[in-house]
């Protein structure tokens, strides 16, 4: 007996004795209930014609059917009986009839002869598929797609499309699907789009069919099976055309970064996959633009009556917006080439009209929308705009020095794409004069105009070689500049000059390394650096290790960054292993060995009027050195009395501080150590003096021994003599009388030891000197001391002797960034009052480490609180006697940006210390009329408005006392909406605070200001009754100061929107306060 088929034995094409066997096995009652069949076998019904098996109802029948068909599709009978069940094939609901009825279908697309000849018929099955009850299934949606690109090779892709597209519209409009459904046969829909573009190509499938404003329209759908349909249509999109920024520009940004992540893998295809039935094979050309895009022709699709000329006679700006935004619509899109019908009595009016809105129209988005017309225009006619070009480009240029419009989306991206139609000759020639401009605005925005124009497609499509070929012609242009007054200005030309040299290597030197100015070079150097070339000079060797030395000889010519008048350096070179000269001895040597400057890398003209200076200088300071060692050898020092003294004598005392500063020695390894260290350290110390006994052996003393005579050393010549004053000559004493011991002076007290108690030195017999313990005490006997011993005392307390006096002036050099370009760059960099974060506060570091001393650098950004409060003294006595030092070095931004950090330090010493340094710092720039920049204003203001609600009543008026003169050092339109920010603070003092200090800076502007925004006189109304009084009284103040400066019917009209509980305090403050007035009209 036959064992059970095996599982996964086809009895498809069984034997017929075979077929016949397991037929009889099965029952006709078990046939008739649909008994399943025992494991592994399958019926044979191969013996019934398939048009009956096609027709039936039993699914294994018509299965048998579809698979017959499928293996005979080439026989025209078999075709002929497929066709009239194929539309049935279609429509299969279980997954094992559709897996054979979409397969013969394909196969019936593929193979029947003359299936060419029935497009009608064929395409209605799109729609069929479209519409599939099962379209959700896996199998449909493995399957259909395959059998809509076949019907596309019959019927072409437009058709197809339009089906599909038709298809959508209709489930749009539907509203019995459930929404589940209908997001499943949409992202199958632009999947079968997709399918269609990737294989067929861009060219029959062009995105002026209309699918892209479908993907468009669904990529930023919330069902994920949708985008990553449409994501797929436009991947296919990049991979046929390339860029597809300007078609996907009306996307969100969101979707944007998505479509640029999933480019970065893209492939490039440029051969289709399939053809239609009957086409050639095509060659591989790229598509153009006519082809792929609809022809647009902007003056005829314009609307009936619409003029470019009647913008003219329009008051209201936005009539203008509108009605130039009609014309500048239908100049957008990616068609390149679709205005080359207009002529020339069409254009030269339109042109008359853009020239005269671009040299009056004030209002920014108007203008800005006249420049996207003008600039579309050149793009789309190119050549053909030329004449109408060469007009419009000097009106445009003319606005440059127009900061609020020279803006890239404004004027700069349109006169760029005039280039579309112009040569680059004509934009040189008229940038020429706005180079040579007295603006330093304009001159850097023209050489930045020049450098981009060289690197423009437009340009480089017309001029392959445009950096080779216009080089002499923008270095002559640009070379002058080098030499500017303004930094920011030469920056900008050694900047262009490195960026067109590293072009042109072989015509640099002769064209722009000489032509340089020899003290302009260093500049340009680096620049070249910076662009990772070397210096274009040819015996150029490399330059040395400098470092910046003070001394009294800076030429401004001679630096490549500005020097204060109080702190100029010089750029000499460093030899750690020789011992340091004189600085004249040093100063003399350069004159006499390098008569050229020390950065010149080529030796110049003795006679140039920088050797001229130096010369002169260093002629005045042999001079004076030589006056003032005359002056010390004729100086007789006069011996100090043998008589026995407690302390130090009043002569050593006064002199002891000249002393000092006259040993101190330049150093250049140690300019930014602490100033008194620094003399400690410097100077030579005296010899050993003999031990001093401890307090147990001071009643073995005999006699005290006399006083040595203190002995000054040599000054060096390195310093000038101290200035003569009236208290330099030792004054003489009073003798006592012999009745009286006079009494013993208590020595002076340094920074590290206390008073000595007088009690502890009476009565004491002195002792001989010899056996006594060395150890020092600070118990001991008053003892003579020299200079020497002052400053072996500071070498243990200088550090800390800093800590408790202020070292002012101190010096602040300039940091590596002017403060313009500097604010510029950080515009947007958010500075409190939530925690600043990490690297802005490094950034902040290194900006001060270039601009201060080590070690008032360390203390201020020190963990130590002695530190803190002693940096923020010395800042505040910098502040007040010399405010000239911080606005020379332009490091007020700065300064603001330390204060406010200091904000997040708890304590409240460091609190009160940051308010004092802020309040002298405002009151100085008050009284000179300094006004505070936009970028300062922003730091300052908000921090101390959040901040302003302390719990301690005396810092609360401080910060209250700050706001009051930040409205009058600062635009008070700048500082009305940080007040106004304020008022929605959680803490109630600080909202307070900020509604007293908008009431101090009313003033008739700002009122008005005020009444125009609804929003923020809705806010300042409703705290007119917030539950905290003083909030409630400080905004009733606050309503009741606007009568001051509004018209009296204006204030009557805004009492009228007040809360009914406010109205009578705010009328009756409002009368008090006109009171006064009236009494003395009277």
């Amino acid at each position: 007996m036959d064992g059970p088929t095996e599982p996964g034995s086809g009895q498809v094409g069984l034997p017929g004795g075979s077929s016949a066997a397991a037929s009889e096995v099965r029952s006709p009652m078990a046939a008739e209930q649909g008994a399943p069949m025992e494991h592994g076998e399958v019926e044979d019904f191969s013996q019934e014609p398939l048009a009956e098996r096609l027709t039936s109802k039993d699914l294994a029948r018509r299965c048998s059917g579809y698979a017959e068909a499928q293996a005979s599709m080439a026989d025209g009978e078999v075709c002929r009986v497929f066709a009239a069940s194929a539309e049935q094939s279609l429509q299969e609901a279980l997954p094992k009839g559709q897996d054979a009825g979409l397969n013969a279908a394909a196969a019936y697309l593929q193979h029947c002869p003359g299936i060419a000849d029935k497009p009608k018929e064929l395409l209605p099955w799109v729609r069929k598929l479209a519409d599939h009850k099962a379209v959700d299934k896996p199998k449909i949606q493995q399957l259909a797609p395959v059998i809509i690109l076949l019907i596309a090779e019959i019927v072409e892709c437009p058709p197809v499309l339009q089906e599909l597209t038709a298809c959508l519209s209709e489930l749009e409009a539907s509203k019995k699907k459930s929404v589940g459904f209908v997001k499943k046969q949409v992202a199958f829909i632009v999947k079968v789009v997709g399918c269609l573009l990737a294989d067929f190509g861009v060219k029959k499938m062009p995105p002026k069919l209309g699918y892209l404003s479908i993907v468009l329209k669904y990529v930023a759908d919330s069902d994920r099976g949708i985008r990553e349909a449409c994501y797929g249509v436009l991947v296919e999109l990049a991979a046929w055309i390339g860029d597809i920024s300007e078609l996907v520009k009306e996307m969100d940004e969101p979707q944007k970064k998505e479509v640029a992540k999933r480019l970065e893998a893209k492939e490039e295809k440029t051969q289709p996959k399939r053809l239609y039935r009957g086409e050639a094979p095509p060659t591989a050309t790229a598509a153009s633009a006519g082809e792929l895009f609809d022809k647009v022709d902007p003056f005829k699709k314009l609307p009936k009556g619409w003029c470019m000329s009647a913008v003219n006679s329009m008051e209201k700006w936005k009539e203008k917006l509108q009605h130039l935004q009609v014309f500048s619509s239908l100049l957008e899109g990616p068609a390149e080439q679709h205005m080359l019908q207009a002529d020339a009595q069409t254009l030269q009016p339109l042109a008359v009209t853009l020239q005269r809105l671009l040299k009056s129209e004030s209002n920014i988005p108007v203008l800005t929308e006249v420049a996207k017309c003008m600039g579309l225009l050149a793009r789309g006619l190119r050549r053909h705009f030329e004449r109408c070009a060469r007009q419009l480009l000097p009106v445009a240029l003319a606005r440059i020095n127009d900061k609020s419009v020279w803006k890239p989306n404004c004027l700069i991206e349109r006169v760029e794409q005039l280039l579309w139609s112009l040569p680059l000759d004509a934009l040189l020639e008229e940038l020429t004069g706005h180079i040579c401009s007295k603006s330093l605005f304009v001159k850097k925005e023209a050489m930045s105009l020049l450098l981009r124009a060289l690197e423009l497609p437009q340009v480089q499509d017309m001029y392959p070689d445009a950096l080779q070929r216009f080089f002499p012609t923008c270095a002559s242009m640009v070379v002058p500049l080098i030499d500017d007054s303004d930094n920011t200005v030469r920056q900008e030309a050694a900047k262009t000059l490195a960026k067109l040299a590293s072009s042109n290597q072989d015509a640099a030197d002769q064209l722009v390394a000489a032509r340089l100015p020899a003290h302009r070079r260093n500049l340009y150097e680096e620049e070249v650096r910076k662009l990772g070339g070397a210096f274009m000079g040819k015996d150029a060797a490399s330059p040395p290790e400098l470092r910046s030395v003070p001394t009294p000889l800076s030429p401004a010519t001679t630096l490549s960054l500005r020097a204060s008048p109080l702190k100029k350096l010089q750029a000499v070179t460093v030899e750690p292993e020789r011992p340091l000269k004189p600085l004249w001895q040093v100063l003399v040597h350069c004159l006499d060995a390098a008569p050229a400057p020390p950065v010149a890398p080529e030796p110049c003209d003795a006679e140039t009027p920088l050797i001229k200076q130096m010369a002169e200088e260093i002629k005045n300071l042999r001079s004076k050195v030589k006056q003032l060692e005359l002056d010390r050898g004729r100086k007789v020092e006069k011996p100090e009395p043998e008589t026995p003294s407690p302390g130090p004598t009043l002569e050593m005392s006064r002199l002891r501080a000249p002393v000092l500063k006259m040993e101190r020695a330049p150093s250049a390894e140690r300019r930014d150590e602490t100033p008194r260290r620094l003399e400690a350290r410097e100077a030579t110390p005296p010899r050993r003096r003999e031990a001093t006994p401890t307090r147990m052996d001071l009643r073995r003393r005999g006699d005290t021994p006399t006083n040595r005579p203190a002995v000054l050393r040599q000054p060096s010549p390195l310093r000038r003599e101290p200035t003569p004053t009236r208290r330099r000559e030792p004054t003489p004493t009073r003798q006592p009388t012999p009745t009286r011991q006079p009494m013993r002076q208590s020595r002076p007290a340094s920074p590290l030891r206390r008073e000595a108690t007088p009690t502890r030195r009476e009565n004491r017999e002195p002792t001989p000197r010899h056996g006594v313990d060395s150890t020092p005490t600070r118990r001991r006997p008053a003892t003579p001391r020299t200079p020497g011993y002052e400053r072996m005392c500071q070498d243990h307390s200088g550090e800390n002797s800093m800590l408790c006096e202020s070292v002012v002036p101190f010096q602040i050099g300039l940091p590596r960034l002017c403060k313009q370009v500097r604010q510029q760059k950080e515009r947007s960099q958010y500075w409190g009052p939530e925690p600043i974060p990490g690297d802005h506060l490094s950034a902040l570091r290194e900006q001060w480490r270039v601009s201060l001393e080590e070690w008032l650098w360390r203390q201020m950004f020190s963990d130590r609180l002695e530190e803190q409060l002693a940096a923020l003294q010395h800042w505040q006595q910098q502040s007040d006697g010399y405010l000239e030092l911080i606005l020379e070095a332009d490091v007020l931004d700065m300064l603001m940006k330390w204060l406010t950090w200091m904000f997040t330090n708890s304590n409240t010493k460091v609190w009160k210390s940051i308010l004092d340094v802020l309040l002298v710092l405002l009151r100085n720039l008050d009284s000179i009329g300094m006004q505070l920049t936009d970028r300062e204003t922003q730091i300052l203001v908000p921090n101390v408005v959040e901040r302003s609600g302390h719990n301690i009543l005396t810092i609360r008026e401080m910060m209250q006392d700050v706001l009051r003169l930040c409205g009058a050092v600062a635009p008070r339109a700048k500082v009305l909406p940080l007040l106004l920010h304020g008022l929605s603070s959680k803490n109630k003092r600080s909202a307070a605070c900020s509604m007293r200090a908008i009431g101090d800076l009313l003033d008739r502007p700002t009122a008005l200001s005020l009444l125009r925004s609804q929003k923020d006189m809705g806010l300042v109304m409703k705290l007119t009754v917030d539950k905290d009084p003083d909030v409630r009284r400080s905004s009733v103040q606050t309503l009741a100061m606007l009568s001051l400066h509004l018209d009296e019917d204006v204030f009557t009209k805004l009492c009228r929107g007040l809360p009914p509980l406010a109205k009578g305090p705010v009328q009756q403050a409002a009368f008090r306060l006109q009171e006064p007035s009236e009494d003395s009209r009277c």
